[in-house]
């Protein structure tokens, strides 16, 4: 299934104008709200900030953006108990969980260069790099690092080195797709186990990967309704494709414990949700 990447709903935005050379560009910022934390009480959010291009002579690609910088915070629902998570950073944030009983926040940042996954404690604000890749990596299609259900254990996701395009060295043909697996202590970074699996996939795009309430991976191919299931020891079997395939990866996403979607924040301040969709709960699979 296609990644989603997070919308970005402001609550306000603000601009202004600066001229460099023959350039103008322009800064604006805002507010969004990502994800409910895994305590189902508790919403992430970011304020950010960009440059975007508006004109030039001689013509330039219009809307070209830059100098993204982002400050990730937490609320309660009613708006109260808000404060800042971890230090304002450079890049845009494109997804996030918020583990509130393990105690960290796990973000996936995209930079001039990189795509990164960081954690930042919510106690002491430390930030902790877990995995980065260059941002034209070929397998980037497929590269998830995702929360257990109770925030103890990382997935890090991705197609091996044998499943990249031709150009990076083909060794096994491009129908199947070969995923590594490594899992991760969330506090300590330390590797507690891996495992490899073979899935055929006409692209890295129909791939998808979730935990399921068993604190088993649930690895799928929508395009050949194939599915496995990975143990936390890295061993890994097929099962039936789901009749039901739910794309919330964790107890921290954009979808409550009721199956309502996190649409963002009304003008005075108040969260817009969505009607409930019970197949959208977390463990629906």
């Amino acid at each position: 299934m296609k990644k989603v990447v997070l919308p970005i709903l402001a609550l306000a935005c603000v601009g202004c104008i600066t001229v460099v050379g023959a350039f103008v560009w322009e800064k604006r910022s805002g507010t969004t709200a990502l994800v409910f934390g895994d305590d189902d009480a508790w919403i992430l959010g970011a304020d950010f900030s960009h440059e975007i291009s508006m004109n030039s002579d001689p013509p330039f690609i219009p809307g070209r953006v830059r100098n993204n910088e982002f400050q990730l915070y937490m609320q309660q629902r009613d708006g109260s108990g808000r404060r800042e998570v971890g230090r304002r950073q450079a890049g845009s944030v494109e997804t996030a969980y918020l583990m509130k009983r393990a105690g960290y926040v796990l973000s996936q940042i995209r930079t001039d260069s990189h795509i990164q996954f960081s954690r930042m404690g919510l106690k002491n604000g430390g930030v902790q790099l877990v995995y980065e890749v260059p941002w034209y990596h070929r397998s980037l299609p497929f590269v998830r690092v995702i929360p257990s259900p109770d925030g103890k254990v990382l997935a890090r996701c991705q197609l091996s080195r044998r499943s990249w395009p031709r150009e990076a060295g083909l060794i096994i043909p491009r129908k199947i797709a070969e995923i590594e697996v490594v899992f991760l202590d969330s506090e300590s970074l330390e590797v507690t186990g891996r495992g490899n699996t073979i899935m055929f996939a006409e692209g890295a795009a129909s791939l998808e990967v979730v935990w399921q309430r068993d604190k088993t991976l649930l690895l799928t191919c929508f395009s050949e309704k194939e599915a496995r299931v990975m143990t936390l020891d890295g061993k890994s079997k097929p099962i039936a494709f789901p009749e039901r395939l739910s794309t919330v990866q964790t107890t921290s996403s954009q979808w409550d414990g009721n199956g309502r979607w996190l649409e963002g924040f009304a003008a005075d301040g108040m969260l817009i949700l969505g009607d409930p969709k019970p197949e959208k709960v977390f463990g629906a699979n």
